[in-house]
């Protein structure tokens, strides 16, 4: 059995179809290649934001423990080994 289907016919009835889609293809692959680039941008630059907010916020937070633990350690400890070390001076 022979086939009498000449692909070089199908081949020229079909050329040049498929060049409107791909050109399209192609400029939407460039457009989200574009936006993911600036949003990389975006995202770094707020990484950094968020870093330099947090590094100001755990030194902040350190100063204050330190100003607590001082008083703490002032008013219960410091003050009556003081009171105590003045009456026996008396």
């Amino acid at each position: 059995m022979t086939s009498e289907y000449v692909s070089s016919t199908g081949d020229q009835a079909v050329s040049g179809i498929d060049r409107a889609p791909t050109k399209l293809l192609e400029e939407t692959a460039e457009l989200l290649a574009n936006k993911a680039q600036n949003t990389a941008i975006e995202v770094a630059d707020r990484a950094d934001s968020v870093a330099s907010v947090s590094m100001f916020s755990s030194i902040a937070v350190m100063l204050l423990a330190l100003i607590g633990s001082y008083m703490l350690l002032s008013n219960c400890f410091a003050r009556p080994i003081r009171q105590m070390v003045q009456e026996v001076a008396h």
